[in-house]
């Protein structure tokens, strides 16, 4: 008796735990990314959310607007954030006593919050401000960045629980093994669980929201559809791209419904009318048709609810949002709408072109077999695999149409990663089935010993992946996969967006700053607004300002960039003076294509020849235009300064003036600047009210343009020209 117990404990035993199995894995994928979370940056819009977040938190939990009842952060003499207190000596991280975050700003408060409407939602920031103030100040486990980016990273988790638990219960535990593997292993989500904050709880978010809606239908359960109305509701409180779920849902409720009432026209044709409602409340129970009447109504609400701003004027909050996405999300385009026209001119097959180039081969190898199975096997489980391909297909196109923009690969559609698992996950199922089948036709091993042995063998398809990650660490979001020839290949055919980290690399020039930076060094960046870099991530002798830049005086301070395609910003001055006169101090690779350039601009740093020696150009010809002049030059020369005079009723005008060159007078390009736009130390000493920099640009023709308002007459405006020579 006492053995059959043991038997029966031992037995219960293995089926928890194979039926826990499929979860084991996303465990995994937690832990190693919580292990690994410090070596990643910051996204470079995350400073904003994560002041917003902490003010609507603040607002929320305790009704404050301020932060006067709470200690400063770390400063230094100039009364910026700094890691250690000059005054009290204090350390600013997670040992701190009385923690406060570098964001719960005076600056960027509840006031300045609420104010700003046009922008996303806000709940993701809510949460980031509640991960913080749980694992930062609170508990003190980790530093105040990483504490704010645990919100993105449980998510994915989250993310891979809910497509392990809906593959399993359709196509079994291969499957929801095989479904994880190609969402975790997907570089892109990989890397950026750590630092974007919106993206990953987007994709968790809308997966949850259709899966619990498939259920609430098929199990004809209404407490499951208001759960997929309140994560559908978070969901578009992170992001409107939830207003595209009844569109990926009505081809399903469809081919649903359809078998229901074409069984009562094949019996006879006058039954659909007599049964129709019948039918359709066996389909949907009363119960069911209210959730689904309240479904856009919990949405709503937890839109409403989660945006405290919206609290105060709803009506300027809405215009605002509303005025925001129509802004940033809607594609023009000229032709009538779903004319031959409007889908040939108008569609950008580029997210597409992403997904080709970013997914690993072998998720793409496994989602294409995938979509097959998913067709021949769309009557099965309620006709989840028709859902499945709904979610994943048109989630693409409504990028690729001319329906709504997008911007940054395929990040912004990140909830495609939900279907695409499944539908690997399907794959892989089809695949090992098939190939069970065709090798018992030529072997003698049993179909259990064959069933092992290929699912071993297509789960090992995923170690070279594995290795690939570990190499690319912590900048697994710049991958690209062999078709187009990797990173490097993606540079060779300048493909759009290849290099570009979002502000992750940023932490890896901080590091080599911290280490390898002169004492009481200076360091800005060359292009980029000062909340890209923490303060208080940086040694604690190095100064951070971007007015630290001084251009050909060259004071020695260190320079950082991101290196990414199709930056426009490489065009400004502070770009070309570098990357034209000086060899970087420091340069971030990966595949040889460089993500990351910190420069020191210091005299010992010229590249080979580089003289800055100079020379006024006298013998310009001016040429006076409508709202400014031409110079024209007699032979092309190397341009080094403008220096403006002018009378007072003249200085903005000047300041705002655009500068154009070239040399040919027809075929002339804007810079990116405007005098107004140099520092302070990179124009100090030079005469004149406004100084214009040129980084050794070759011209014959300056044109340069005051605003067409200006009241300022143009014939009181001189100049002197300075290029680059000796005087002889």
């Amino acid at each position: 008796m006492v053995k059959k117990r043991s038997q029966t404990k031992k037995a219960t035993l293995r089926t928890i735990l194979l039926g826990l199995l499929p979860y084991f894995l996303p465990l995994i994928f937690f832990i190693i990314a919580i292990l690994t979370h410090a070596q990643y940056g910051m996204n470079w819009d995350s400073p904003v959310h994560f002041a917003r977040g902490q003010a609507f938190l603040r607002f929320m939990l305790i009704g404050k607007t301020n932060y006067n009842d709470l200690p400063l952060f770390c400063q230094n003499i100039d009364g910026l954030n700094k890691r250690v207190d000059y005054l009290t000596g204090e350390v600013c991280d997670k040992t701190r006593k009385n923690r406060v975050s570098e964001y719960e700003s005076t600056l960027l408060d509840f006031t300045w919050a609420k104010k700003v409407t046009y922008g996303h939602p806000p709940l993701s920031d809510i949460m980031l401000a509640a991960s913080n103030q749980v694992f930062f100040k609170w508990l003190g486990w980790f530093e105040d960045i990483e504490a704010y980016n645990l919100f993105p990273l449980f998510m994915t988790f989250v993310l891979l629980i809910v497509v392990a638990y809906w593959a399993n219960i359709t196509y079994g535990k291969f499957a929801s093994l095989i479904a994880v593997l190609s969402i975790a292993l997907f570089p892109l989500l990989f890397g950026e669980q750590h630092f974007n904050v919106k993206d990953p709880p987007i994709a968790a978010f809308f997966t949850l929201g259709i899966f619990f809606f498939w259920l609430g239908i098929t199990r004809k359960k209404a407490r499951h559809l208001i759960l997929s109305a309140l994560f559908g509701g978070m969901s578009f409180a992170t992001k409107i791209n939830y207003t595209f779920a009844p569109i990926i849902l009505l081809p399903w409720i469809i081919l649903y419904t359809f078998p229901a009432y074409y069984s009562l026209i094949k019996k006879k044709p006058a039954l659909l009318r007599e049964k129709f409602f019948s039918t359709l409340l066996k389909l949907f129970p009363p119960r069911v048709i209210l959730a689904l009447i309240l479904y856009p109504v919990v949405i709503a609400l937890v839109f409403f609810l989660t945006w405290p701003a919206m609290w105060f004027d709803t009506v300027q909050g809405l215009t605002k949002f509303i005025a925001f996405y129509s802004d940033i999300g809607v594609k023009s385009c000229p032709y009538t709408r779903f004319s031959s026209q409007w889908f040939i001119s108008c569609s950008d097959f580029l997210s597409i072109t992403y997904f080709f180039y970013t997914v690993p081969i072998q998720t793409l190898v496994l989602v294409a077999v995938g979509v097959i199975a998913a067709v021949k096997k769309r009557k099965e489980h309620s006709m989840v695999t028709i859902l499945w391909l709904s979610f994943f297909f048109l989630t693409f196109l409504r990028v690729t149409l001319s329906v709504s923009s997008i911007y940054g690969g395929l990040r912004q559609v990140l909830e495609f990663v939900g279907p695409m698992g499944l539908l690997a996950g399907l794959g892989g199922v089809a695949l090992r089935d098939r190939l069970v089948m065709l090798f018992r036709n030529y072997t003698n091993f049993s179909t259990r010993i064959l069933v092992t042995f290929l699912s071993v063998l297509l789960v090992g398809l995923y170690l070279p992946i594995v290795f690939t990650l570990i190499k690319l660490h912590p900048n697994q979001n710049l991958y690209f996969n062999a078709l187009v020839g990797g990173l490097s290949g993606a540079a060779e055919k300048n493909f759009p967006g290849y290099g570009n980290s979002y502000g992750n690399a940023n932490l890896q020039g901080v590091k080599w700053l911290n280490v390898h930076a002169v004492k009481n060094g200076n360091l800005a960046l060359v292009f980029g607004l000062g909340q890209n870099i923490s303060r208080a991530s940086l040694r604690n002798d190095i100064s951070y300002s971007n007015a630290y830049r001084s251009g050909y005086h060259m004071d020695g301070e260190y320079q950082l960039v991101l290196i990414l395609q199709g930056d426009p910003q490489v065009d400004k001055f502070s770009y070309q003076y570098l990357d034209r006169f000086f060899t970087p101090v420091y340069v971030d690779s990966i595949e040889g294509v460089p993500i990351l350039k910190i420069w020191k601009n210091e005299k010992r740093y010229l590249k080979k020849g580089v003289s800055f020696a100079e020379k006024e150009e006298t013998t310009g010809v001016r040429q006076n235009e409508d709202y400014g002049f031409l110079i024209i030059l007699p032979v092309e020369r190397t341009l080094k300064r403008l220096e403006f005079t002018y009378s007072p009723i003249c200085e903005i005008p000047v300041k705002s003036a655009t500068i154009s060159i070239g040399t040919k007078k027809d075929s002339l390009h804007q810079l990116f600047l405007s005098p107004q736009n140099f520092t302070q130390k990179e124009v100090r000493d030079y005469k004149g009210g406004s100084v214009f920099l040129f980084a050794g640009d070759q011209a014959s023709f300056i044109r340069v343009q005051l605003p067409d308002s200006s009241s300022c007459d143009v014939g009181g405006v001189s100049f002197k020209l300075f290029v680059f020579g000796k005087n002889k």
